[in-house]
């Protein structure tokens, strides 16, 4: 199965609040995001295919040309932000700014371990 490509028109604001992560988006967007899903379903999660949301659905002009406002963009509320890093450096040259969300394949050994270091 090959890699989803982006799905023009697709807008996402991610709300980050004490109370968590909101996803609010067009129909462009959940659509990518299901592509990007059921890609990652699609493989053996040893291999730990992952969708970066706003790596992977943020269009070229945003992401290359500086186009404002982007089509996917985080909206941090309260006093949140001071939590998370302000950019990212995503390759020897890209950068974003800070939290992103990821969606990643994993074993059940993974997860088993995962559970037992969250309690």
């Amino acid at each position: 199965m090959k890699q989803p490509q982006r799905v023009e028109g697709a807008r996402l604001c991610l709300s980050v609040s004490k109370d968590g992560v909101k996803a609010y988006g067009n129909r462009e967007s959940f659509t990518s995001l299901a592509r990007w899903l059921e890609w990652i379903a699609a493989h053996d999660p040893s291999e730990h295919f992952e969708c970066h949301v706003r790596w992977h659905l943020e269009d070229e002009e945003s992401k290359f040309q500086g186009k404002r406002p982007q089509n996917i963009w985080v909206k941090m509320e309260g006093d949140v932000a001071a939590v998370f890093e302000q950019e990212l450096q995503l390759d020897a040259d890209t950068r974003q700014d800070g939290f992103e969300l990821t969606f990643m394949a994993v074993t059940e050994q993974e997860l088993d371990t995962m559970a037992r270091e969250s309690s």
